[in-house]
């Protein structure tokens, strides 16, 4: 969770290759193979992506994950964060999470 941090602290440029990298970074954490493990790689995810990722990321990995946050009081309350970012929810709002 520490690097989720570190990453999320540093200033990158968003055209960046790293940006690019880190971008794949959390959408590798959401996957079943990190979050079947431990939820929190979702956490770090939907948090790196958050700055990162572009809108479309952040709802395919929230639901892709339903059936984990949904679940988890801590979890559920970090998507409804994320989703009420009004930079990521107009994108989604069309999506109908």
């Amino acid at each position: 969770m520490q690097i989720a941090r570190v990453l999320t602290e540093w200033k990158v440029s968003p055209d960046s290759q790293l940006c690019k990298h880190i971008r794949a970074l959390g959408i590798q954490l959401a996957s079943h193979e990190y979050t079947n493990r431990n939820p929190f790689f979702f956490y770090a995810s939907i948090w790196i992506l958050a700055k990162y990722g572009l809108r479309k990321h952040v709802g395919e990995i929230v639901r892709a994950n339903f059936e984990l946050w949904k679940t988890s009081e801590f979890l559920s309350r970090q998507v409804a964060a994320i989703l009420m970012n009004p930079l990521i929810f107009a994108g989604l709002e069309k999506a109908r999470i």
